[in-house]
C-alpha cells in the first residue's frame, strides 16, 4: 500500500484562534484520506507587544518561518480590522515566498479591499466547500 502525499498547509489566521479557523482546521481533518500538517501556529509569546517594533518584527519573522515550511497557503476571506494588518503581512510573506495561495470566498458578502486583492493573487478561489478546498489544495502545492 503507498502512502499519500502529506500537505503541508498554512492557514491565514492574523494571530486569532477563531470560529473560521478551528472549522476549517476541523473540516480538513475530517477528510478521508487527505492527510495535512498546519504550519499555521497561532501561540506567540503574550508578553510581546504586536504593535511595538519589537513584537511586530518577532512575529513577522514567526510567520516568514511558518510559510516557509508550508507548500500552500490558505486564506479565509473574513474581514475583521483587528486581523486586517497581519492577514496583509501574511499575503507578502506568501507571494515573496512564491507560494502557491488558496482563498476561501466570504460566505457573506463582505467585500474589503484585502479581499479584493487576494482574489487578484490567489492561485484559486474557492467557495467554502471541503472538497473544492482540498481539491484546490492538491492542485496548487508545491
Amino acid at each position: 500500500m503507498t502512502q499519500g502525499k502529506t500537505y503541508e498547509i498554512f492557514i491565514s489566521h492574523g494571530w486569532s484562534n477563531d470560529e473560521e479557523y478551528n472549522r476549517l482546521i476541523a473540516e480538513l481533518d475530517s477528510v478521508p484520506d487527505f492527510k495535512w500538517n498546519n504550519h499555521s501556529d497561532i501561540k506567540f509569546d503574550p508578553n510581546l507587544d504586536p504593535v511595538s517594533d519589537v513584537g511586530f518584527y518577532a512575529l513577522r519573522k514567526e510567520l516568514e518561518e511558518q510559510i516557509r515550511g508550508a507548500g500552500c497557503v490558505v486564506f479565509i476571506s473574513i474581514a475583521r480590522s483587528w486581523t486586517r494588518r497581519w492577514i496583509q503581512h501574511e499575503l507578502q510573506i506568501a507571494e515573496g515566498q512564491s507560494k502557491p495561495i488558496v482563498g476561501i470566498k466570504p460566505e457573506i458578502d463582505a467585500r474589503r479591499p484585502q479581499w479584493e486583492y487576494l482574489e487578484s493573487t490567489a492561485n484559486a478561489m474557492v467557495e467554502w466547500d471541503i472538497g473544492a478546498i482540498v481539491a484546490a489544495v492538491k492542485r496548487c502545492s508545491l
